[in-house]
């Protein structure tokens, strides 16, 4: 049994990679300062998953902007704007390029998570050729590293259905009707397995999503195609244990939340407990159970997840209770005159009534009186999460949500 991690992230516990970034575009500092922060956190990433145990180390996973864009670049899908006359793509394209360009290319939400992608423009003027070696170098600069790893690919069809055709494109353009990209994933697969690579991996989001049999048709195609280069790629291990998805996006680490409550301390999981539990489970089942359990069971007695209260007051409910006396469409008419629009999946609109409380200064740059803590949580709650809890409550919205506050 092999154990793998889907991904890891790329900022640094104390977001090293986040300054160095800042400090660059603000021109303090140097291309090979921004590289030097950078390949100091990849080497970090990748041992520290070495030490823990971990068998199938993904690289490729690091990113200075975000894994769309450097696809982008490694396929060469530059729109004509930009003035790339061909080559390798490297700085002052990724990085100079999509801050300063007139018109550039429009950022978007990665799926339901608060990270963000820059969205591939596609049309039939776009010329792809090889143009971003990265996936090849990281793999090699880990080899020398001594930590042999599994390089991850943003998959060929999820890149293509995040994208978006160019302005002025005909409406006709679909980019799934584009094989161009494929041979270039030939190559990258090739020099991959040239370098020594024996596991790739193909990151596909877009299959979480109800998609039509033709956007499904087109998986099978675009593998098919790739089917001969990725002969021989398939490791010996016949049961691999990964994390349930990836941990680009989990915060870093507790060694740096000095001021965290223990008892939220001991249930937090973050990435050094997660690659633990995760070679726990490659050992010994039985061990992750019981260090589980002493987790769960302190946490089941907490006062902060458990309220008598209102288990009591759960305790008379029915079966009736749980079904709704009005009909979906007559509740969505009164959400939507009430809301203009919203969804419940978003929270109410922010009361400005609460932003003294929330900042320095009000909206008039008067200074507010200075309030204890326990007077802040009265007035939030009081003055903004019960009232919109009972709005909720009254439109019969099925899923009630006051993270807003």
């Amino acid at each position: 049994m092999a154990s793998h991690i889907v991904g890891y992230p790329r900022m640094g516990p104390k977001r090293e990679l986040k300054f160095a970034l800042e400090s660059f575009w603000d021109g303090k500092s140097s291309a090979e300062d921004l590289q030097k922060v950078a390949a100091d956190l990849r080497c970090s990433i990748w041992k520290q998953m070495a030490d823990a145990g971990i068998k199938h180390i993904p690289s490729n996973t690091f990113s200075y902007y975000d894994q769309m864009l450097d696809t982008t670049a490694l396929l060469g899908a530059v729109p004509p704007r930009y003035g790339w006359n061909g080559g390798e793509i490297g700085f002052d394209l990724l990085l100079h390029g999509q801050r300063k360009c007139l018109g550039s290319m429009e950022m978007t939400k990665w799926f339901d998570t608060n990270y963000h992608f820059i969205v591939p423009e596609l049309g039939p003027d776009v010329h792809f050729s090889y143009a971003s070696h990265k996936a090849v170098e990281e793999y090699k600069e880990a080899k020398a590293l001594g930590v042999d790893t599994v390089p991850v690919l943003v998959g060929p069809v999820s890149y293509l259905l995040l994208s978006k055709p160019a302005k002025g494109v005909d409406k006709i353009f679909s980019s799934l009707s584009s094989r161009k990209i494929i041979p270039i994933y030939k190559e990258v697969v090739s020099e991959l397995k040239a370098a020594g690579a024996s596991w790739i991996q193909f990151d596909e989001p877009t299959l979480v999503m109800d998609l039509d049999s033709h956007k499904l048709q087109a998986f099978t195609d675009a593998y098919s195609h790739l089917e001969s280069t990725l002969s021989g790629i398939v490791g010996k291990d016949h049961l691999v244990v990964s994390s349930s998805c990836s941990l680009l996006h989990t915060a870093v680490d507790l060694v740096n939340e000095t001021k965290l409550d223990n008892e939220i301390k001991s249930g937090s999981l973050l990435l050094p407990r997660k690659l633990l539990k995760l070679m726990l489970w490659q050992r010994h089942w039985l061990v992750r159970r019981i260090s589980n359990g002493r987790s769960t069971g302190f946490r089941k007695s907490s006062p902060r997840v458990t309220n008598e209260a209102v288990q009591k007051a759960a305790v008379p409910l029915k079966g009736c209770d749980h079904r709704r006396a009005t009909n979906v469409s007559a509740r969505l008419d009164a959400q939507q005159k009430k809301l203009k629009p919203s969804s419940s999946s978003q929270p109410p609109p922010l009361d400005h009534s609460l932003r003294p409380l929330n900042s320095e200064g009000s909206a008039v740059n008067t200074r507010p009186k200075k309030i204890s803590e326990e007077e802040y949580v009265k007035a939030i709650k009081d003055g903004r999460i019960h009232k919109v809890v009972k709005l909720q409550e009254e439109l019969d919205i099925d899923v009630l949500v006051h993270g807003g506050a």
